[in-house]
């Protein structure tokens, strides 16, 4: 693979022109074999980091200085690179997993009958250097978690002005306490949840479009591949165009979606060439 730009560039691809991200080479059959895949990663991943860079942006232009942290709902079993390319983009990971940080959402406090029982057995089997978070759907609820020892308070589901008012407060009462905002906060709306008590907000995506066409590099040893299955008597003196498509009917490679470009046979190799694009990403 050879790339065309740095992890991290921001592209800026318009509806009349693709940017060539990347030239993958190597045998046909292998590439199609991992191409969707691989532009599935592509595209999700980049969608991630353009979305969080927008984001990042936002709170540059408010001059906020708290943190824009990632969703903590990742796709099972892909947590890594989407956290991953939440940090291209600009954000905080929130936590990693689940042994990065306790926290303690309405199940688990229901479960303990209290808030405060929650966190007290929480910190008994964590320890004391594992920070404990607690959901809150109220600042009654936030001033408990606060008085059982919570680290980390989220206000979850609360307005802007909400927001505001209960970051005050809390922050009067204990100002090593972070308070986290939660639910509802998109690109259009995060804005008007930058409060000066608040360091955490979360955000959502939207993939990228990534297409990827291929040129094929034709040799003579291909011919001797012909020949093995058969069709060498029914490509003489055809052209070329027309003696790759039959090559690659001749090798169920499948290329029903892949733009064929034919070019002059005159290096010794059997490897295909594939380029990688990025289109717009206006729709997902």
């Amino acid at each position: 693979v050879s790339w065309n730009c740095q992890e991290g560039d921001f592209l800026n691809p318009s509806d009349k022109e693709k940017i060539h991200v990347a030239t993958v080479e190597g045998k046909a059959r292998n590439i199609l074999l991992g191409e969707r895949v691989a532009l599935n990663i592509l595209a999700r991943a980049s969608g991630i980091a353009t979305r969080t860079r927008h984001m990042i942006e936002k709170k540059y232009q408010a001059s906020w200085k708290g943190v824009v942290a990632g969703t903590r709902k990742t796709t099972p079993g892909f947590r890594l690179v989407e956290k991953h390319a939440m940090l291209i983009g600009g954000a905080d990971c929130h936590r990693m997993d689940l042994s990065s940080m306790v926290m303690l959402k309405d199940n688990h406090v229901w479960s303990r009958e209290s808030i405060t029982d929650a966190v007290k057995t929480a910190r008994s089997m964590a320890g004391f250097s594992m920070k404990i978070e607690v959901e809150c759907s109220s600042v009654a609820e936030a001033e408990e978690a606060i008085d059982a020892g919570a680290d980390v308070v989220m206000l979850d589901n609360f307005s802007p002005d909400e927001l505001r008012d209960a970051s005050k407060h809390l922050k009067a009462k204990a100002p090593y306490v972070l308070i986290e905002g939660s639910g509802g906060i998109t690109l259009e709306t995060i804005q008007s949840f930058m409060h000066p008590r608040t360091l955490y907000q979360h955000h959502q995506f939207q993939p990228m479009i990534v297409s990827l066409s291929f040129s094929v590099v034709f040799a003579v040893s291909l011919f001797a591949f012909a020949s093995s299955c058969d069709y060498f008597h029914k490509i003489h003196n055809q052209s070329f165009d027309n003696i790759s498509q039959m090559l690659m009917s001749s090798a169920h490679l499948g290329c029903t979606k892949a733009h064929l470009m034919s070019t002059s046979p005159s290096k010794s190799s059997t490897e295909y060439s594939y380029c990688c694009y990025m289109s717009n990403v206006s729709q997902a």
